[in-house]
């Protein structure tokens, strides 16, 4: 019921949406730089647009306009949730053994401070998941003309869902429960992954955009006044891609992932190892209800697969074939975007690989053409906790501050 919203069909009708908050955040950084350079706390930005991104395109709504440094509450809530969420690791653990409505009262009547204002941010997030879904199902009910005058006019992802789970049969349709947690996962897996993955091309521009921004320029020269490269303009600019892929495959958002056995299965393992009894072994026997952690980054870094260089940011290594040694390698893994596990594989493949590219894409070629991005005088480290963040050193909040230069020819 998903795939259609994913398809590249799909991603040509989201990309002038892509453009239009992307050109919001362009407008509000020129804003704060109109004086001239100065340091700006760009992940502030990053995480309010990447919110803006999906709730326009993957929800027809607009949480924020992108045009203060100031959150509103549903913004906050979404920024806080992950936070919260590892200042709760007991909790976590113990709350899925709970029937539902057993952990709302265990929740009300414990006195810790952040599992309140956990539930206060998941009661903010679950009623605007009503109000959105509600609209829409009013707006579906009315008639084309209505959700036309709708953001993203229906084509957004919850809009196309919606439609779908009408035309099923009334048993196998999705109940409301289960949309409202689809909006909210939908909002809290992109979120920050797009976040975390524009404040990393950012912090990579600091110190490599110019041949970016020539190849921006190049293909601009043939646009109309007030046009902008559309979704298969971008998918065929080669460094452009190539920055991209290598951005992913060396700094995957999020480095590990997650999954418990469904029933027992065997693991092959890609190069055997020798067992205490001096014999070879090729697979691992999995007991259903193991929990495996699988490193996504590891499969990505690999020396063995990637060469000595590895390790290092080259984008060039995409602009000709692969490596026989790679291409055969990496065969072997599940893969659903280029030889990497950033975005997991086989049944359990994040399936929005394509619409996190095409986010990336249309932020470099709005963002790069209109201001120059110099690293600060604070030392930037990335923490992980589940996900990839950036920070200052010898601080624990989280924050990317970079120097940001407006560039007198705007695209």
């Amino acid at each position: 019921m998903m795939n259609p919203a994913f398809s590249t069909a799909h991603m040509r009708n989201l990309t002038p949406i892509f453009y239009t908050v992307t050109q919001k955040l362009r407008d509000a950084i020129a804003g704060v730089v109109k004086s001239g350079p100065r340091e700006v706390v760009m992940l502030l930005w990053t995480s309010r647009a990447a919110l803006e991104l999906i709730g326009q395109s993957g929800l027809g709504h607009s949480f924020d306009k992108l045009t203060a440094e100031e959150d509103n509450e549903y913004t906050s809530a979404v920024k806080n949730l992950l936070p919260l969420s590892f200042q709760i690791p007991v909790a976590r653990r113990m709350v899925p053994w709970f029937p539902l409505k057993l952990r709302r009262v265990f929740a009300d009547i414990v006195p810790f401070q952040p599992m309140r204002k956990l539930m206060h941010i998941v009661k903010i997030m679950d009623l605007n998941a009503r109000q959105v879904i509600q609209t829409k199902r009013d707006a579906i009910r009315e008639g084309e003309d209505v959700i036309k005058e709708q953001i993203a006019e229906g084509k957004d992802i919850m809009s196309i869902l919606l439609r779908a789970n009408i035309q099923e049969k009334e048993s196998d349709r999705f109940p409301d429960s289960q949309l409202f947690g689809l909006m909210n996962g939908l909002i809290f897996a992109a979120k920050d992954t797009t976040s975390s993955a524009l404040a990393r091309i950012l912090h990579i521009l600091a110190q490599i955009q110019d041949r970016l921004r020539q190849e921006f320029a190049a293909t601009r020269e043939n646009l109309a006044v007030g046009t902008e490269n559309d979704y298969d303009t971008l998918s065929e600019m080669p460094f452009l891609d190539a920055f991209c892929r290598e951005t992913v495959r060396l700094y995957a958002p999020v480095p590990l992932n997650l999954r418990i056995a469904a029933k027992d299965t065997t693991l092959p393992l890609s190069t055997p190892i020798t067992g205490k009894d001096g014999r070879e072994i090729h697979e691992v026997h999995i007991p259903a209800g193991t929990t495996m952690f699988g490193g996504l980054l590891i499969a990505s870094t690999s020396v063995t697969i990637w060469g000595p260089d590895a390790l290092e940011f080259k984008p060039e290594r995409w602009l000709s074939p692969l490596p026989e040694r790679i291409a055969t390698t990496t065969t072997r893994l599940p893969s659903v975007y280029s030889n990497t596990m950033t975005f997991w594989g086989g049944g359990s493949a994040c399936l929005s690989f394509r619409f996190s590219q095409l986010e990336l894409k249309v932020a470099l070629s709005v963002l790069l053409p209109s201001f120059r991005f110099s690293s600060s005088d604070e030392q930037v480290c990335w923490r992980q906790s589940g996900l990839q963040f950036p920070s200052v050193e010898g601080t624990t909040s989280l924050e990317l501050p970079l120097i940001v230069e407006a560039l007198s020819h705007k695209g």
